[in-house]
């Protein structure tokens, strides 16, 4: 059966003309919500005897609250564009009404705000900033009670010392202003309760999830104040005034308000998918949509599922870990990975369904979420770019969960994600949580502030359900940007036998202070397998494992970073951490391997064989063991009498970044190492694959 939806249809009309007939009697449809009721209808006749597709116009589409999917819509149903036409379902609403005034002796513009609030203002497309102090820079935490140095997760404060002037209990709309506080691997929210001016002390509404140190070094942490109407001088920076019912929007050169489109984000999320483990949503298939304007909140709690159109708007889980709830005051973030933080396309117990040559844009939170019971879900050549968190978050229950919630089976392939942590600054690229056996592969992930890939979520060596995940074949490259800590191009967590890293080519990651890594085997890494991937350029080494075991690591290219090859940091001396094996280590005057400053190489239990070692500064592999002050240097015939890479090899292979192609007289091939091919990676889609 075929239905059809368009910017001049009419929801009273049968839907089965693609246009309004002659004398306006019947035509398409006008609205999405009106289709899929019109297909439950057919259903509930027992008129509905084969597939549905509903083809949908060109045009926008505004949408007031989320089109929501149960299992009485499961068919096989698809949402489709019209061919060769681009259907926009926007979340936003246009603002109209603009005059000119001033506002701290600048030139504005002003109008009424709409009956809603909201946080994110676009304005002919391009995403638009809140005023901020300082203007530049940052400013930092001046004192903190109690123990500054404290890292229990869960025990932060909810007040902090600031130096004189920086904040002002006179600001406009106080309570309005958010402190936007950065430390190691996090970003912390905080809107302000009050500020006393006699000690420089800022209270907040939220607590912090751990004290506020930028990291190890022992620094506080850095922090900026958000949406402070007093801040409202630069072109490009816009304000509501709540009190008021006012919003101000300093224009850019060459904007006029004939010329303008200003858009104000209301909805929340596009597309809810509400199955039951009974009865989960199956066969709805979304192609070729344009998912545009959506706003942000901060979500409540921690380790829940946060629905801000339910009835309870949350519903607190415990999954993850053996914390209290948040009592008094909740927290200003997610242990990692703003992971707390819903997708607007979001799928909760559904099967068999599908996300293909869609477009996420503009959007506040995550782009697209599977949750608890979901399988089968294929999310395929789909652009996600100017995101508030991250692109693709995936997670079920837990190894302790009830069976019917775990997620897994899944297919995420050939998406374009990038341009993301405009809000949640640790949003990641792809996240894969509480899942099972899913394959991540041909994504294109780059300009986010945090890690592109993540995958596992259980700290440590326990049972854990996250395992025989394929992540292979992405192309990930300009992360961090020196603004968080702790991450990687591909970043694993927990004992996840049967999960594999190949293929992957992973440059540029930047972190703040430590841990800007290509791929980062984390707390717990266990039974993992490291193949055939390139990863170079990054701020410190290519390669890092943090307590972890019995991986296997071979027939990498790890170079040119710009700490060295590879890192061992702590992990149990009674296991073997990990095997190296055929790989080439290049670098330029840096050590090949490592040892952290609680894994010294004498005495970390590795493995280390069959490698390619050389220094393209022409100076002799070197090798470290420990940190700091304490760190030593060993020549190569130091470290192998520690027992490994005695048949190593030490020669030029003749490869160089960015495609690393091995000559014909490579004596790498000679040695028995497997060209990598670099194109493989990212999507199979070129206009995807071939931006930056």
């Amino acid at each position: 059966m075929q239905l059809y939806v368009a910017t001049d249809g009419d929801d009273q009309w049968s839907g089965t003309l693609d246009a309004p007939n002659v004398d306006r009697t019947d035509g398409p449809l006008a609205s999405i919500y009106r289709a899929r009721d019109r297909i439950r209808e057919l259903k509930a006749r027992g008129q509905l005897t084969g597939p549905v597709t509903v083809s949908i116009r060109g045009g926008r589409y505004p949408l007031t609250k989320p089109v929501v999917f149960t299992s009485e819509d499961s068919a096989p149903v698809t949402y489709a564009a019209y061919p060769d036409e681009q259907p926009v379902f926007d979340g936003g609403v246009i603002l109209e009404g603009w005059r000119e005034t001033e506002v701290h002796g600048v030139p504005v513009w002003v109008t009424d705000a709409p009956s809603f609030d909201f946080r994110q203002l676009f304005v002919n497309g391009q995403r638009r900033n809140r005023p901020c102090f300082p203007k530049q820079g940052e400013y930092v935490i001046a004192a903190v009670d109690g123990d500054a140095d404290a890292m229990t997760l869960f025990e932060g404060t909810d007040r902090f010392q600031f130096a004189a002037g920086d904040l002002n209990p006179e600001w406009r709309n106080l309570t309005d202003i958010e402190l936007v506080l950065t430390h190691f691997w996090s970003e912390e929210r905080l809107p302000i309760e009050s500020i006393d001016s006699t000690t420089n002390t800022v209270v907040s509404s939220r607590k912090m999830l751990f004290n506020p140190r930028q990291d190890f070094g022992g620094t506080l942490s850095p922090y900026r104040a958000e949406n402070v109407f007093e801040a409202l001088t630069e072109p490009g920076e816009w304000y509501l005034d709540r009190t008021s019912r006012q919003v101000y929007y300093i224009p850019m050169p060459g904007e006029t308000r004939e010329n303008t489109t200003i858009t104000a984000a209301r909805l929340l999320q596009f597309i809810r998918f509400e199955g039951t483990p009974q009865r989960p949503v199956a066969f709805i298939s979304l192609k070729g949509l344009t998912f545009r304007h959506s706003d942000w909140l901060q979500p409540s709690g921690y380790g829940m599922r946060f629905n801000p159109y339910g009835a309870s708007r949350c519903d607190w889980t415990m999954e993850d870990t053996e914390i209290d709830p948040p009592g008094d005051k909740e927290y200003g973030c997610a242990a990692q990975a703003a992971y707390n933080v819903p997708g607007t396309l979001y799928f909760e117990y559904a099967a068999h369904c599908l996300v293909e040559d869609c477009r996420l844009e503009h959007i506040g939170w995550y782009g697209i979420e599977l949750a608890e019971g979901c399988s089968g879900i294929h999310i395929s050549r789909n652009v996600l770019t100017d995101l508030g968190a991250g692109g693709i978050k995936i997670g079920g229950a837990s190894v302790r969960g009830p069976r019917e919630d775990g997620t897994g089976h899944n297919h995420v392939t050939d998406n374009h994600i990038h341009d993301a942590g405009r809000v949640f600054l640790s949003g990641v690229g792809i996240a894969l949580l509480h899942t099972f056996n899913n394959v991540v592969a041909h994504n294109h992930i780059h300009d986010l502030y945090y890690s592109g890939i993540s995958c596992g979520w259980v700290w440590g060596i326990k049972d854990c359900i996250s395992r025989e995940n394929v992540i292979e074949f992405n192309k990930i490259h300009d992360l961090g940007f020196g603004v968080l800590s702790d991450m990687g191009g591909i970043y694993m967590l927990g004992v996840q036998p049967g999960t594999v890293l190949r293929g992957n080519v992973i440059a540029n990651v930047l972190a703040r202070g430590y841990g800007g890594w290509g791929i980062y085997l984390d707390e717990g890494s266990a039974h993992i397998l490291v193949e055939g991937n390139i990863a170079y350029n990054t701020g410190h080494e290519s390669f890092h494992q943090n307590y972890g075991r019995e991986n296997i690591v071979r027939g990498n290219i790890f170079a040119f970073s710009k700490s060295g090859g590879a890192i061992l940091n702590r992990g149990a001396a009674d296991h073997n951490a990990i095997s190296f094996e055929g790989n080439i280590f290049l670098t330029d005057n840096q050590p090949m391997l490592s040892g952290g400053a609680n894994a010294l190489l004498q005495n970390r239990p590795f493995r280390s064989e069959l490698n390619i070692f050389h220094d393209v500064s022409g100076a002799a592999p070197v090798f470290r063991s420990g940190r700091g002050e304490s760190a030593q240097l060993l020549t190569l015939e130091a470290y192998r009498a520690l027992g490994n890479d005695r048949h190593s090899l030490i020669a030029d292979p003749g490869c160089r970044p960015p495609d690393f192609t091995l000559p014909p007289n490579s004596p790498a091939l000679q040695f028995g190492f497997q060209p990598i091919d670099p194109t493989r990676a990212g999507c199979r889609t070129p206009e995807n694959n071939n931006q930056k």
